[in-house]
């Protein structure tokens, strides 16, 4: 199991294999927009890989090369609204949150918590050593109402950020104040 050529600490063996670690066991798994790293985890569970639709045809091919070797890729495209019924992910995986701006990755994160069944993870893999982007992408979890928040660095510098989706009583009460705090 690794990522493309040029992925550097996060396609890396170690990195993967860590992130299929906390993964396994969990149905679905959605990753968001990550051909390749859908591609690896369905290795060792069922994964929707959710797309953009101009990323569509990579994600067939990729569909199909997992069918050849008789694992389970699903492919959905979709613009900003996930195509998932609401506390059904077992784990959402996505990758890169560090790059994104304070407001987005605000109110990013706790959009995605109500799709996660209670129980269910939400993982950031992303590339960094930079010790204010890891305090940034905790937060973000934090915001979101996310329980058991930690941090792995299974190779230097690649980040994998996880934690537990709260119940859907907790969801339903925090969505207002997480949009509310965004950092400005």
């Amino acid at each position: 199991m690794r990522g493309p050529l040029f992925s550097g600490a996060v396609g890396h063996r170690q990195t993967l294999e860590r992130l299929a670690a906390l993964v396994r066991g969990r149905v679905p798994v959605v990753v968001l927009s990550t051909v390749w790293l859908a591609e690896a985890l369905c290795e060792v569970a069922p994964v929707l890989l959710v797309v953009d639709p101009r990323r569509a045809r990579p994600a067939m091919r990729a569909r199909k090369r997992s069918e050849k070797a008789g694992r389970e890729l699903l492919v959905a495209s979709a613009g900003e609204a996930l195509p998932l019924k609401q506390g059904s992910a077992g784990a959402i995986v996505l990758d890169d949150l560090a790059d994104l701006e304070d407001e987005d990755l605000f109110s990013y994160v706790p959009d995605l918590v109500p799709y996660l069944e209670p129980g269910g993870l939400l993982l950031s893999l992303d590339r960094t050593k930079e010790p204010a982007a890891e305090s940034r992408v905790a937060g973000s979890f934090l915001a979101g109402g996310l329980l058991r928040i930690g941090q792995e660095r299974p190779r230097e510098g690649a980040l994998i950020t996880l934690a537990a989706a709260p119940t859907a009583d907790v969801v339903a009460a925090l969505k207002p104040a997480a949009v509310a705090s965004v950092p400005r």
